[in-house]
C-alpha cells in the first residue's frame, strides 16, 4: 500500500453511497472526501495490482469489480464492452491530487503502470524540466568518500597497478634471500 489515505472525487451527477457495514459513506456529486486506501480499493481496484506471470492480481481485481458492478460482458481480454457504463463516476487521487490508474480507470494495466499518476502534458513537461534540471547540477559534480561508501554500486577500479612508492616488496610477493644466506 502507498498511501493510507486518497481522494475520491465523484465526478457523476449523483451521489455516490457505500460502504462497510457500520461506516457508510457518501459522496457528494461533484465533490471529493478522503477513505482510506482499501476503501478505494473496494470502491475501483487496487492501482498496484499487476499481472506478473502466475500472479494475475490485477485480473483477480477486475473479476471481482465485474462481478460487484455486474458487468456481463467483457471479462477475458478488453473490458470495455458494457465496463465504462457499469464503473462508478469516481476517480482516485493522492492526497497531493495525483490521478491513480485504477482497475476501474485501466482494467488491463496496459495504459499506465499500477500506481503510476497519471499526468497530464503539462505536468509531464514540468517534471522533464526539472529532471534537466538536477541532471545538469550533477554533471561534473564527483561524489564525496562518504556518498561513495553509502552507494550500492561497487567502487570503482582501474586495470592500472597502483604503483609502489614504499621501497617494499609488494605483500603477496615472496621475499628473496640475502646472497649467500642459508636458512
Amino acid at each position: 500500500m502507498t498511501d493510507q489515505y486518497v481522494k475520491i472525487e465523484n465526478i457523476g451527477d449523483t451521489d455516490w453511497n457505500d460502504g462497510q457495514p457500520g461506516h457508510p459513506y457518501t459522496i457528494p456529486a461533484g465533490l471529493e472526501i478522503i477513505v482510506p486506501w482499501h476503501i478505494m480499493c473496494m470502491w475501483l481496484g487496487d492501482p498496484e495490482a499487476r499481472d506478473n506471470g502466475r500472479d494475475a492480481a490485477r485480473q483477480e481485481e477486475r473479476s471481482r469489480l465485474h462481478l460487484r458492478y455486474g458487468v456481463t460482458s467483457g471479462v477475458e481480454g478488453d473490458d470495455r464492452p458494457g465496463w465504462e457504463d457499469a464503473m462508478p463516476k469516481l476517480i482516485a487521487k493522492r492526497i497531493n491530487g495525483e490521478q491513480l490508474a485504477t482497475v476501474a480507470d485501466d482494467p488491463t494495466g496496459l495504459l499506465t503502470s499500477a500506481a503510476a499518476p497519471i499526468l497530464t502534458e503539462q505536468d509531464t513537461s514540468t517534471k522533464i524540466a526539472e529532471l534537466e534540471r538536477l541532471l545538469n547540477e550533477l554533471k561534473g559534480h564527483t561524489p564525496t568518500p562518504a556518498a561513495v561508501a553509502q552507494s550500492e554500486l561497487p567502487p570503482a577500479t582501474t586495470n592500472d597497478p597502483t604503483p609502489n612508492t614504499t621501497g617494499q616488496p609488494p605483500a603477496d610477493t615472496p621475499t628473496r634471500g640475502k646472497a649467500g644466506a642459508r636458512g
